[in-house]
């Protein structure tokens, strides 16, 4: 960003010396008064001051709308990457069926929640209307993380044991196993608003 302020100050001085070295040729090849050179060249100063400001405000405009647009493109992007990581386990652990499938999955999940907390931190700056569904995210991973850190010695021994393993851990049941979770209606939701503010 400063460097292009610098780039921006270098055009404006060059832009004063070519007006200053214009109004000493008319002088010196037109004959004109100084009264007459002055008022010309206040005039054209002020229209390309005129000129250099509109376009400022509409380059200005231009940039920080497509930085918002490049914001919200990313912020969609990880929350589907989230998403897909969340169906994935919940894939792997229905088709292994296993206690050791479970803890790897859920550890991965879990180490989701810092992620998440970025997110939702960017969209409450931001002013993005998807904080709540993010919250309600994040407070799923955090229940599956307690979860996790409570009963992960018991589901430790049950190796294949899935029906014993999901009655252990209902929230797992419920928020990854579950293809209709209120994590992943939180999660699709949020990139369904972002989408719908990209298409506008």
């Amino acid at each position: 960003m400063a460097e292009r302020e610098i780039l921006g100050a270098r055009g404006l001085i060059l832009l004063g010396l070519m007006f200053v070295g214009t109004a000493v040729g008319v002088a010196y090849f037109g004959h004109l008064s100084s009264h007459t050179i002055l008022d010309e060249t206040f005039a054209a100063a002020a229209e390309a001051a005129m000129d250099v400001f509109v376009v400022g405000i509409v380059v200005g405009w231009y940039q920080r709308r497509a930085r918002i647009r490049e914001e919200k493109t990313a912020m969609r992007r990880e929350l589907s990457a989230i998403r897909e990581k969340i169906l994935h386990a919940s894939f792997l652990m229905a088709a292994h069926r296993s206690a050791k499938t479970w803890t790897e999955q859920t550890r991965e999940i879990i180490m989701l929640i810092p992620r998440l907390a970025d997110l939702q931190e960017t969209a409450r700056v931001s002013g993005l209307p998807i904080g709540a569904e993010l919250e309600v995210a994040k407070n799923g991973l955090e229940q599956l993380k307690n979860e996790y850190f409570d009963k992960h010695p018991v589901v430790d021994g049950m190796s294949t044991r899935w029906d014993a393993i999901l009655d252990t851990v209902p929230i797992s049941r419920t928020l990854v196993v579950d293809q209709r979770s209120r994590l992943l209606t939180a999660l699709e939701t949020s990139i369904g608003s972002l989408k719908k503010e990209l298409r506008s």
